[in-house]
């Protein structure tokens, strides 16, 4: 498709998502988990939450199911890290409308018109079939990395982020 509509069509239906997602899951449910649980249990539920409202999206698979959660996580650590929704929904953003608007992956399931036009030559396992990179074990991989390096290292470090960010 050589016409610009869908390219700021995407734009414009994944900046909303963004924005409503982000300030529901971490702007609103993180932070209420909060009060009342350790920042791993709030961060580890809200993720659950989050992927739990895509399990009724087309095509999800396990693995798909979990690079959602990991997505979770990652964004709700950027909102704690910052003390800001803005890093998070920037990611979101940049998540969704890359694979789908400009690679012409499905998004979570949906199918989406890019810029490019992708065809599946790879397993599904690799390429995320018609679930999009979200179902992929390569997603998978490359999401529990980023988990890893924004985590602090120690349970001192996540109560003092919760001090001094909440």
């Amino acid at each position: 498709n050589n016409s610009i509509l869908p390219v700021i069509t995407g734009l414009l239906l994944f900046t909303l998502v963004a924005i409503s997602e982000e300030l529901l899951f971490r702007g609103g449910i993180l932070q209420i988990l909060i009060k009342s649980y350790s920042i791993p249990t709030a961060l580890i539920f809200s993720s659950l939450l989050f992927s739990s409202v895509h399990l009724l999206n087309p095509g999800i698979t396990w693995v798909g199911f979990l690079n959602i959660t990991l997505f979770g996580l990652i964004a709700g650590i950027l909102f704690l890290k910052f003390n800001n929704i803005i890093p998070s929904i920037s990611l979101h953003l940049f998540w969704n409308f890359v694979q789908g608007s400009v690679l012409g992956f499905a998004v979570s399931g949906k199918k989406m018109y890019g810029v490019f036009s992708v065809h599946h030559y790879a397993p599904a396992y690799l390429s995320g079939g018609s679930f999009g990179l979200e179902g992929s074990l390569i997603t998978l991989i490359i999401q529990f990395v980023f988990v890893l390096i924004l985590l602090p290292s120690s349970p001192k470090k996540l109560t003092l982020l919760k001090a001094n960010n909440l």
